[in-house]
């Protein structure tokens, strides 16, 4: 039934097993999930362990390691014309690469397992 080869690896893997998440307001839940869900699913069964009702408007992303500069302000001054400056310009550009948005945060797939996107089982997810 199975398309197995000599030679193939074959891997036994607990179905149920605890993931780390880390809520926003710092504080870390472990949660028993399955791990042949999707994240759709996943995500389901941590609002329903934490008591969220709508599980829609979340979703996982991988813990980022790096710690962030402190961010420093800039005032951006008009010239006569009504423009930006050349010199406030470029200072805008190093603004906006330094900027960190939910566009610049990787969600995970939610039609994907976390064995799918390659998240190891003692990764921290957000």
């Amino acid at each position: 039934y199975y398309l197995f080869r000599a030679g193939d690896q074959l891997e036994y893997r607990k179905k149920i097993r605890p993931l780390r998440v880390k809520m926003l307001d710092e504080s870390i839940k472990t949660i028993l999930i399955d791990d042949s869900h999707n994240v759709k699913e996943i995500i389901k069964t941590i609002c329903e362990r934490i008591g969220i009702n709508n599980p829609d408007e979340f979703s996982l992303t991988v813990e980022n390691m790096t710690v962030d500069e402190p961010s420093k302000t800039a005032t951006l001054r008009k010239d006569k014309a009504g423009g930006l400056q050349e010199r406030d310009r470029k200072k805008m550009e190093t603004l906006r690469k330094k900027l960190h948005t939910d566009d610049d945060i990787l969600w995970l797939n939610h039609d994907k397992s976390l064995r799918e996107q390659g998240i190891p089982d003692d990764q921290m997810l957000l």
